[in-house]
């Protein structure tokens, strides 16, 4: 009997060893299987990094490139770009300068045509009453040259030729009141 016992013990201890042993079974496939998955992952993750490397490095590179553009435009262009924005306010200036000297002319003149209008309106005055004198008198050959005269001396200052009455005219201007 004791040899029986020994037989089912040992048969019970078998038994048990062989259930062990093909649960470590599965769990060494298990194992293997997520080894594989684990090495795949990690395979893949080591293309990603090199790629996250390369893409990095590239990165760098074109930083590297465009500090360096950056850098041979600041030195070639700002010199250029400082002495045409120096360039456009000294033009700036002068342009000012102008207007202000243009506004002055042209008040200037502006009081000038004043003058002379208020002059050929006084000359047209006293032609027009020479006229009423000398055709009273029976000159009218010389109304006819002051009506000239005053016809002559519109024309010049509505066009702007002459601001002020040529020695021509004042002298025919003067000839006709002497007489």
């Amino acid at each position: 009997m004791e040899l029986e016992e020994l037989l089912t013990r040992a048969s019970r201890a078998q038994t048990s060893v062989e259930a062990e042993s093909s649960s470590l079974r599965s769990q060494l496939a298990a194992a293997r299987a997520e080894v594989e998955q684990l090495a795949g992952t990690a395979s893949r993750l080591a293309g990603d990094k090199c790629s996250a490397e390369q893409i990095a490095s590239r990165h760098a590179a074109q930083k590297l490139e465009a500090d360096r553009k950056l850098e041979r435009l600041e030195h070639e262009r700002v010199p250029q770009l400082l002495a045409r924005q120096e360039a456009i306010a000294a033009d700036a200036i002068e342009l000012r300068s102008r207007v202000v000297r243009l506004e002055a002319e042209n008040t200037l003149l502006r009081g000038k045509l004043s003058g002379a209008d208020v002059l050929v309106s006084g000359l047209r005055g006293e032609c027009a009453e020479l006229n009423t004198r000398l055709l009273a008198s029976g000159g009218s050959r010389r109304a006819v040259a002051c009506d000239e005269v005053q016809q002559a001396w519109a024309g010049t200052t509505h066009g702007m030729e002459h601001p002020y009455p040529s020695s021509r005219m004042l002298t025919h201007h003067a000839t006709c009141l002497a007489d």
